[in-house]
C-alpha cells in the first residue's frame, strides 16, 4: 500500500498522529518536519525503528524537496499539520506566521497539485489532502452558540488571520483545480509532548517549579478542551471517509474558562504531588494584563462529524488532565532537553513589562535569580492616609521586617511613625521627579517610567534585603504608582492593599494641612481616584498574591486579615500586636463629607462603594445630616463654594466635636456610676442570698440532730426492753435450778449417799451437776456482761444527747450575730457608695447643663 506523507509530523499534534498511524494503519509515514522551537524528535522515539516510519527533515514550503518527495515515495494522501500556532509569539512577530501559514502553505499546493494532475484516474480519487486547521478562524463567540461549519470566518489575530488564509487557498484549489481536499478545524488540544509555551504544559510544568502561573485579565475567557488522541483519531476517519471539498469541525465538548482549567491543572498536580514545598499550587496563580485582541469565547459543535463518520471525544476533561500531568511528572527528561534549548517556562507578551521600558534589557536576569530558599517579602500600599502606616507597624509587630531606615521611626519625621522605607521612599521621589512630578506622589499620570539608570539602583536595593529565610518588605504610598515595575523585580512577592473612605482621606488632608489640598480638595479627589483604580487593577490581575482590605476591617479585626496573610498567600506572619499607637488612626466618619463628596464627585463615591463590594467590607456610610449642625447641607455646582462650605463646616464640626467629647466624658462618668451602683445592689443581693442559705443550712442542720436525737432515745428504749427481757429469763433460769436442787436434796434424802445410788441416778445426778456449773455460769456472765455493755451506751447516749443540745444552742445564737452584724456592715456601705454616686450625677448634670447653656 502507498505511504502518507506527513507534514510537521514532529509537532504536538503531528507527532501524535504519526505515532497512532503507526500503531493502527497498515502503511507507511513519510514524516517532513522542520524542527523548528515548537518541533521535537523526542515525541517521536517510540516509532523511531520503526520502518514504516520514514523521517525527513526540512521545510513543506521548500518546494523542491516537496516535489522530489512526492515523486520519490508517490503518496496516496497528505495531511498537512505544519503551522506556527502560538497567538503571543504572532502578536510580537507576525511575519513568521505569514510566511509559514500561508505561503508556506501555497507552495505545498502547487506542488501537490502538479503531482495530483500526473496520478491515473484511480489514483486521483483515491487521493486526499486534509488540511489540520483551527477554530479560532470563527472569531469569538457570544455567551451561546456554538461554530459550525457553516460559521463566516472572523479572525482576531495574525495567527488566526494567517489560518484562515490558508484554509481559504485550500477551499480555492478543490473549487479551482479540483484537487480532492479536506479541512478540520478543532478546538484547543492537551495532552502529552506539547511545547510548554502553551497554557495546559506551561501550568503543569509551574506548578512542578513553584513559579508563577500567569493568567490573562480575568481568566474569564472560555475555550474548548480536545484531548490530543482524540484529535488524530477524528483527522484518521476524515482522511479515510471523509467526503472531498468538506469541512468537519472537531470539539471535546468541554467548554471551560481558562481560571477553571488553571484550577483543575492546580488540583490535580496537588494529588499527585502532595508534598510540594510551595502548595497548594493554586497560591500561584497569578493575573496579568490581557493580550490584545484575546477572544472571549470558543465552542464548537461536532455533530456532523458524528453523524457522518461516528465519531465522538473518549477523553473526558478529568481524566485528560489526569492523564497529562501524569505525563510529565513521568517524562521530566523530556523537559530537561527542552531547557536546554534554551526554553524557560516563560509565557510570552507580558505588558508588565512593556510598560517600563528600563526593564527591557535585564528583566529576566534580575527575576530569574528569584527569591532565597525561605524569603518572602510583603508589600503595603495604599493612597496617602488611608492607613498605610498603621499596617506597616502591625506587620512589624508580626515579624516583616519593614526596614532599616524607617521614616519618622526612631527619630525625625512624623513623631507618630510613618513607618515608610526612606530608601523605597527616595528612589519612588527620584523616579517621579526624572518625569517631571511631584515627589509627594500626587499625580494623576497614567505612565509613569522608570529611568534605565535606576535599575540597578531598584536592584540593589532588593539585594540588600534579601537572603534566605527572611520576611521583608516595605511601605510607602508612592509604591502604588509602580506596582508593574516591582513586580515585573518581584514576580512572587505579596501585597497588603488597604483604602479609606474618600472624605476621610480628603479630611486627613485638610486637617495635616496640605497646601494642595487645603485650596483644591478636588484635586485629593481626583488622586484617592487614581490610586485606587491602580490597585483595583493590580488586585484583579494579581488575585492570589493580594489582600485588599479596607482600614476599618484591618483595624477592627486585624487578627483575621493576618490568618489570611497566612493562609492565603502562604506568607509566615506571626500574630499582630495587641494594641497599635492610636495617634497612628485618625477615625472621620462625619456625615457631611460623604454627602459632599456623592454631591461633587460621583466618581469617587461610585469607586468607594465598589471597593466595598470587592473586600465585603460591613463599614456603614453615614447619613445626610452634618454632624454636630442639626440640618442638611445645602450643594452649589461651585467648586468655590465646594470648598467654603468644607471648610466652614469643618470648623464648626472641630467646635462640636469638642462638645460631644466632653457630654461624651460626662456621660461615660454617668454609666460608670450607675454602673458602681448597680454592682453594689448586686453584691448586696448576692450576699443576702448567701446568709440566706446559711440560715436556711443551719435549720436543716438542726433538724437532722432532731431526727438524731430521736434515733438515739429510741435504741435506749430498745436497749432497757432487752435488759429487762434478760433480767427475766434469768429469775426463770434462776427458779429452775432452785427446783432442780430442791429435787435432787429430796432424791438424796430418799435413797441415801449419791455412792448408794445406782448408776442411773448417779449419771443424774452428775448430770444436774454439770449443767448448772458449766452452763448457767457462763450465762449468767453473758448476761452481766450484756447488762453493763448497755448500761455504758445509755450512759454514752445521754452524754451525746447534752453535747448536741448545748451545740445546736450555742451554734445558733453565733450564727445569727454573725448574720446580722454582716448585714448591718453590707447596708452601710451600700448606703455610703450610693449617696457618693448621686453626688457624682448632680456634679455631672450641673456641669452638662453649664456646657449647653
Amino acid at each position: 500500500m502507498q505511504p502518507i506523507l506527513v507534514t510537521g509530523g514532529a509537532g504536538f499534534i503531528g507527532g501524535e498522529f504519526v505515532r497512532q498511524w503507526i500503531a493502527h494503519e497498515p502503511s507507511a509515514v513519510i514524516n517532513l518536519d522542520k524542527l523548528t522551537y515548537a518541533g521535537n524528535i523526542d515525541s517521536l522515539a517510540e516509532v523511531a525503528a520503526n520502518p514504516r516510519h520514514i523521517f525527513i527533515e526540512g521545510d513543506f514550503g521548500d518546494s523542491a524537496l516537496v516535489q522530489s518527495l512526492l515523486q520519490e515515495h508517490r503518496p496516496r494522501g497528505i495531511i498537512n499539520f505544519a503551522a506556527e500556532s502560538h497567538v503571543d509569539r504572532s502578536i510580537d512577530g507576525p511575519a513568521a506566521f505569514v510566511e509559514t501559514n500561508v505561503v508556506g502553505t501555497f507552495r505545498l499546493l502547487e506542488e501537490v497539485r502538479q503531482f495530483w494532475k500526473a496520478l491515473t484516474v484511480s489514483e486521483q480519487q483515491a487521493f486526499r489532502f486534509l488540511h489540520v486547521s483551527t477554530d479560532e478562524v470563527y472569531g469569538s463567540l457570544a455567551a451561546t452558540g456554538k461554530f459550525l461549519e457553516t460559521t463566516p470566518y472572523a479572525p482576531n489575530s495574525p495567527y488566526s488571520a494567517s489560518k484562515a488564509a490558508s484554509d481559504h487557498f485550500v477551499r480555492a484549489y478543490h473549487h479551482t483545480y479540483g484537487l480532492p481536499t479536506l479541512t478540520t478545524n478543532c478546538s484547543n488540544n492537551y495532552g502529552p509532548y506539547q511545547f510548554p509555551e502553551k497554557l495546559i504544559p506551561l501550568m503543569i510544568l509551574n506548578c512542578l517549579e513553584g513559579k508563577a502561573l500567569p493568567v490573562y485579565g480575568d481568566g474569564g475567557q472560555i475555550r474548548d478542551w480536545l484531548y490530543v488522541a482524540d484529535h488524530c483519531r477524528a483527522i484518521r476517519a476524515v482522511f479515510a471517509n471523509g467526503r472531498v471539498g468538506e469541512v468537519y469541525n472537531i470539539g471535546g465538548d468541554c467548554e471551560r474558562t481558562n481560571l477553571e482549567v488553571v484550577h483543575a491543572i492546580c488540583h490535580a498536580v496537588d494529588r499527585c504531588c502532595p508534598d510540594l514545598p510551595h502548595g497548594p499550587c493554586e497560591s500561584l496563580i497569578t493575573s496579568v494584563k490581557d493580550r490584545p485582541g484575546h477572544d472571549r469565547r470558543y465552542a464548537i459543535d461536532f455533530q456532523k462529524i458524528n453523524q457522518e463518520l461516528g465519531w465522538s471525544p473518549l477523553e473526558t476533561f478529568s481524566t485528560g488532565i489526569e492523564r497529562t500531568v501524569n505525563w510529565y511528572l513521568a517524562n521530566q527528561e523530556w523537559m530537561d532537553r527542552l531547557k536546554k534549548r534554551g526554553f524557560d517556562n516563560e509565557r510570552l507578551g507580558l505588558e508588565s513589562v512593556r510598560s517600563f521600558p528600563a526593564l527591557s534589557k535585564s528583566v529576566c536576569s534580575a527575576t530569574s535569580a528569584g527569591l532565597h530558599d525561605g524569603e518572602q517579602v510583603l508589600i503595603v500600599g495604599g493612597m496617602h492616609r488611608s492607613g498605610t502606616s498603621l499596617l506597616a507597624s502591625l506587620c512589624e509587630g508580626a515579624g516583616v521586617s519593614m526596614g532599616d531606615r524607617l521614616l519618622g521611626v526612631g527619630g525625625g519625621g512624623n513623631p507618630k511613625g510613618h513607618y515608610e522605607d526612606c530608601d523605597f521612599l527616595e528612589f519612588h521621589q527620584q523616579a517621579l521627579l526624572a518625569n517631571g512630578l511631584n515627589p509627594a506622589g500626587y499625580t494623576t499620570q497614567a505612565t509613569i517610567h522608570v529611568p534605565e539608570a535606576m535599575l540597578d539602583r531598584a536592584q540593589s536595593l532588593i539585594a540588600s534585603r534579601s537572603g534566605p529565610d527572611r520576611l521583608w518588605g516595605w511601605k510607602d504610598p508612592r509604591t502604588i504608582l509602580f506596582l508593574d515595575f516591582w513586580h515585573a523585580l518581584l514576580p512572587n512577592a505579596k501585597y497588603l492593599f488597604v483604602f479609606r473612605s474618600p472624605w476621610e482621606v480628603i479630611e486627613s488632608f485638610f486637617r495635616r494641612g496640605d497646601g494642595e489640598f487645603i485650596h483644591n480638595p478636588s484635586l485629593a479627589v481626583s488622586v484617592w481616584l487614581h490610586y485606587n483604580r491602580l490597585i483595583i487593577d493590580f488586585v484583579k490581575r494579581h488575585p492570589s498574591q493580594c489582600v485588599f482590605k479596607e482600614l476599618s476591617q484591618a483595624v477592627d479585626d486585624s487578627a483575621s486579615v493576618f490568618h489570611e496573610i497566612r493562609d492565603r498567600l502562604h506568607v509566615p506572619v506571626g500574630s499582630p500586636p495587641a494594641r497599635f499607637e492610636e495617634g497612628l488612626l485618625h477615625r472621620a466618619g462625619f456625615a457631611w463629607r460623604s454627602t459632599i463628596v456623592r454631591e461633587y464627585a460621583p466618581d469617587a463615591y461610585d469607586l468607594y462603594l465598589e471597593m466595598q463590594n470587592m473586600t465585603g467590607s460591613r463599614a456603614t456610610l453615614p447619613g445626610l445630616a452634618a454632624a454636630g449642625t442639626g440640618q442638611s447641607l445645602a450643594h452649589s455646582n461651585s467648586r468655590t463654594i465646594f470648598f467654603e462650605q468644607w471648610s466652614q463646616t469643618s470648623r464648626t464640626e472641630m467646635r462640636a466635636q469638642q462638645l460631644e467629647s466632653r457630654e461624651k466624658e460626662l456621660t461615660a462618668q454617668v454609666i460608670d456610676a450607675e454602673q458602681q451602683k448597680e454592682s453594689l445592689a448586686q453584691q448586696l443581693e448576692s450576699r443576702e442570698k448567701e446568709l440566706t442559705a446559711q440560715v436556711i443550712d443551719a435549720e436543716q442542720q438542726k433538724e437532722l440532730l432532731a431526727e438524731r436525737l430521736k434515733q438515739v432515745a429510741a435504741s435506749h428504749e430498745q436497749s432497757l426492753a432487752t435488759l429487762g427481757r434478760l433480767s427475766n429469763q434469768l429469775d426463770i433460769l434462776a427458779h429452775r435450778v432452785a427446783s432442780s436442787s430442791s429435787e435432787m436434796a429430796q432424791i438424796a434424802g430418799i435413797v441415801g449417799p449419791a455412792a448408794a445410788l445406782p448408776p442411773a441416778s448417779v449419771w443424774l445426778h452428775d448430770s444436774l451437776a454439770m449443767h448448772t456449773t458449766h452452763i448457767m455460769h457462763p450465762l449468767l456472765g453473758i448476761v452481766e456482761a450484756k447488762a453493763s455493755a448497755l448500761s455504758a451506751q445509755l450512759q454514752i447516749s445521754e452524754d451525746l444527747i447534752g453535747q448536741l443540745k448545748k451545740q445546736a444552742a450555742k451554734g445558733r445564737k453565733t450564727f445569727l450575730n454573725r448574720m446580722e452584724q454582716e448585714s448591718r456592715r453590707l447596708y452601710g456601705q451600700a448606703r455610703t457608695v450610693l449617696k457618693k454616686v448621686e453626688r457624682e450625677i448632680r456634679r455631672a448634670k450641673r456641669k452638662v447643663s453649664a456646657l449647653i447653656t
